[in-house]
């Protein structure tokens, strides 16, 4: 069958520059370099609210966003990483832990911040209440965060996140439902730029 990766890559780079978007590769310490889309034209930023779309532990930034950079991107700023050892992002240091995704100087501080955002169980009923917006979006038949678990994520992140489910949609939701995830996402973005400007 081939790698499926290497056949649509040069047609993903083709597609990303047509809609204005740059590839960036940015040596963040000798031996790690981390890969990014952002906009062509990097005045835009100063016009247009900035949106960074993070991808999880599967592929790339850009086979997991494409949908909602197509969509976000006459509105928005989009920046899309990809995160170290996914896609372009590489790095020749050995180590492979959730702690080195952050570590790319002030080392022991910042390995002190991810061991100190990580809240246990027995921690969770002290979990203080964010003062930003935080929007939870699901596929409604997600089976690896189930209703029951996103329900709990958002009863913890306290009264200001939102949870919306979509229906007929799994854990890839931006990818399998694109159109009704672009929706959602845009009202947020939309209602999210509104309160910042006021």
């Amino acid at each position: 069958m081939g790698n499926v990766f290497a056949v649509t890559k040069p047609i993903l780079h083709c597609l990303m520059r047509v809609m204005g978007m740059t590839s960036k590769l940015v040596e963040i310490e000798p031996g790690t370099t981390l890969h990014f889309w952002v906009p062509t034209d990097q005045t835009i930023s100063t016009i247009k609210p900035a949106v960074v779309l993070l991808h999880g532990f599967v592929a790339n930034g850009i086979l997991t966003w494409l949908f909602q950079v197509i969509s976000l991107r006459t509105s928005f700023a989009v920046y899309v990483p990809d995160q170290l050892f996914f896609g372009d992002s590489f790095t020749h240091h050995p180590e492979r832990s959730p702690n080195f995704q952050v570590m790319f100087g002030n080392i022991k501080e910042k390995v002190e911040l991810l061991e100190a955002s990580v809240v246990s169980d027995k921690d969770a009923a002290s979990t203080p209440n964010y003062s930003q917006r935080i929007y939870i979006l699901c596929g409604e038949d997600d089976k690896i965060f189930t209703k029951p678990v996103s329900d709990a994520m958002k009863e913890k992140l306290g009264e200001n996140a939102t949870l919306e489910y979509i229906t007929e949609a799994g854990h890839l939701v931006q990818i399998e439902r694109p159109f009704m995830y672009n929706h959602h996402l845009k009202k947020f973005l939309s209602y999210s730029s509104d309160s910042a400007n006021m």
